[in-house]
């Protein structure tokens, strides 16, 4: 069984945003552990100005969830309620990744949220037009 390792960095994780099939109120965030050690998630939240509060998601069990070295972490998250703007900020959404440092106690870090899909970009349109 592969060992958790050192601190985790930036580098070493990366996040995305996609789509959840069948609820618009709800988006995956996946992580991707990019580091030659095990790695056990706490729990992950995303940032974005576009809505209001952090979406998060926590392990239904106590524990997290461990990501061996290469594996990714698909979980859903609710969004929170659009902040619809006249001037809207469309700077980059961050995810916030928890984990676990064995004897130091966990470890929170804030890595750039890829979109490829444009997910949140379409769902803060949608939402602001169909409220406007």
């Amino acid at each position: 069984m592969q060992q958790d390792g050192p601190p985790v960095t930036v580098e070493q994780l990366s996040a995305s945003v996609g789509a959840a099939e069948g609820n618009d109120d709800v988006v995956l965030l996946t992580v991707v552990n990019k580091s030659e050690a095990t790695v056990l998630v706490l729990a992950v939240t995303m940032y974005s100005p576009r809505f209001s509060g952090g979406t998060d998601w926590v392990p239904d069990r106590a524990g997290g969830t461990r990501l061996s070295p290469g594996d990714s972490l698909s979980v859903p998250a609710a969004l929170q309620p659009v902040r619809c703007r006249q001037r809207a900020d469309h700077s980059e959404a961050t995810i916030a990744i928890t984990v676990d440092r064995a004897e130091t106690g966990s470890l929170t870090v804030k890595v750039a949220a890829a979109d490829p899909q444009g997910v949140l970009e379409s769902r803060y349109r949608d939402h602001c037009s169909s409220s406007a």
